[in-house]
């Protein structure tokens, strides 16, 4: 329903707003004309944007919903550790600078991996501070990762309704890793491209 109502809407923006509003050669009556369908095209267009940010704040909704669903399967504080991963961001970045400039032996993936497993405790606390502090934006399609952090603290903790032995953890890493070596070329090759303009 809502993806018809978006390109209708766009179309009609694109019949009623003029590329220009008065081109060399035209009448006074013909870029009279253009200034009345650009007129005509405004209160469209803030139908079109007030929408876009609408499904922008039931986007946000979503993932506070999820996070919730995900907390209420795995408990919170799985799922509170699991989001604290994403507040170091320039991890992968740090990954890929090392395997790719820096020639270190491994993968990206493997870097990435080692660099959660030996963070120290601080460096988490100040990320979770540090992101506690950011504010919520309505033209974004997640809210900050703090803002779920501390909903999800806010509310009382769940315990784990699932739990892996240790058998089905090693099933699922042998599974997934067979999708590693793609994902570290395409990561190696972002790199060079958007970063060290190869």
């Amino acid at each position: 329903m809502v993806a018809p109502a978006f390109w209708t809407l766009g179309v009609w923006v694109e019949l009623l707003k003029p590329h220009v509003l008065w081109a060399r050669g035209e009448t006074l009556y013909e870029a009279l004309t253009n200034v009345f369908s650009y007129l005509c095209s405004v209160p469209v267009s803030l139908v079109l944007w007030s929408m876009h940010y609408l499904c922008f704040d039931d986007s946000q909704r979503a993932e506070y919903f999820a996070d919730l669903c995900g907390a209420e399967t795995s408990g919170t504080d799985a799922f509170v550790s699991m989001l604290t991963q994403l507040l170091h961001r320039r991890d992968l970045e740090m990954a890929m600078h090392a395997i790719v400039v820096k020639k270190e032996p491994g993968d990206v993936l493997g870097n990435l991996a080692n660099r959660a497993r030996t963070r120290s405790s601080d460096e988490i606390a100040r990320a979770i501070t540090a992101a506690a502090e950011e504010e919520s934006s309505l033209d974004e399609t997640h809210p900050p990762t703090g803002l779920r952090i501390r909903l999800l603290r806010s509310r009382p903790a769940r315990f784990p309704k699932l739990r892996l032995e240790s058998r089905e953890n090693t099933d699922i890493d042998e599974e997934l890793s067979a999708a590693a070596p793609p994902i570290d070329r395409a990561l190696r090759l972002r790199y060079r491209t958007e970063v060290l303009g190869q």
